[in-house]
């Protein structure tokens, strides 16, 4: 999956918020094979952006994202959040 999304999404680069966002579902669903995971992906995405956590380009200030921001999104529980 992560190559797909590299070679599918990022042009050969880990894609940014704004890549996947781009790109879309059908596109994440099929493209770069993340299939049902797809929804969920670009949903913590707009979430993390519209929350100000992290800029379109993927960045975000050293520490602002907790753990309790990460496990409030839908599909990140803790066992994926505590990494």
């Amino acid at each position: 999956m992560v190559a797909s999304l590299v070679d599918q999404v990022g042009d050969g680069l880990f894609p940014t918020p704004r890549n996947m966002l781009d790109a879309g579902e059908a596109a994440l669903r099929g493209n770069a094979r993340l299939g049902f995971r797809a929804p969920r992906l670009l949903e913590a995405t707009e979430e993390l952006v519209k929350r100000g956590l992290m800029d379109e380009s993927g960045r975000g200030a050293e520490g602002l994202i907790t753990y309790e921001d990460l496990i409030r999104l839908r599909g990140i529980g803790p066992y994926a959040g505590s990494h």
